[in-house]
């Protein structure tokens, strides 16, 4: 899933999808980014016109689509299942380095890509937030719970917490670079 998303960016930003292959994924972001200039001179690419450019045909379209595909593609995750398979923290690390790059067409699909990535946090974050807020209540409505619900909501409300905690870290360190 990784390698189709950060695929995306690359193809959005005028590099072919095969840019970035799998064993790209296994290394730093850093090392791709240092060797992906010298790669396009050699491709012979040429990345001032692409999909992402808001002056060209349809850019702005795109750019719309392509901030709605990240929005709504980690919008409709699960934020345990984003936690729980890496993939929230295989993202971050990429998007944390693909707008330092000196290609500008990949700067600029990477940042829309990492600002798409924010919204979607900050959509979980606010979620969670609003679920312990719930469980808070019914916990303080402990009269009419068994110790069983008592002790489930209980469960309920310390992994909202700390998944809200974890997430509102990747948010906002990114929201700072």
């Amino acid at each position: 899933a990784l390698l189709l998303v950060l695929g995306a960016c690359l193809e959005l930003s005028g590099l072919p999808g095969g840019a970035l292959v799998e064993a790209d994924l296994e290394q730093e972001p850093q090392a791709f980014i240092r060797e992906l200039p010298q790669w396009v001179k050699d491709q012979a690419l040429e990345t001032s016109q692409y999909p992402l450019l808001p002056s060209a045909k349809q850019g702005r379209r795109t750019v719309s689509n392509f901030e709605r595909f990240w929005t709504a593609g980690l919008g409709l995750l699960a934020p345990r299942d984003l936690l729980q398979s890496r993939l929230l923290a295989e993202l971050y690390r990429w998007l944390l380095v693909l707008p330092t790059t000196g290609l500008r067409s990949l700067r600029h699909s990477a940042t829309v890509a990492a600002m798409s990535f924010v919204d979607a946090l900050g959509m979980h974050h606010k979620a969670l937030k609003n679920m312990q807020d719930t469980v808070e209540r019914q916990l303080a409505a402990r009269h009419s719970l068994s110790e069983r619900q008592a002790a489930q909501l209980q469960r309920d409300l310390d992994e909202a917490i700390a998944t809200a905690e974890e997430i509102g870290k990747v948010r906002t360190t990114l929201l700072e670079t």
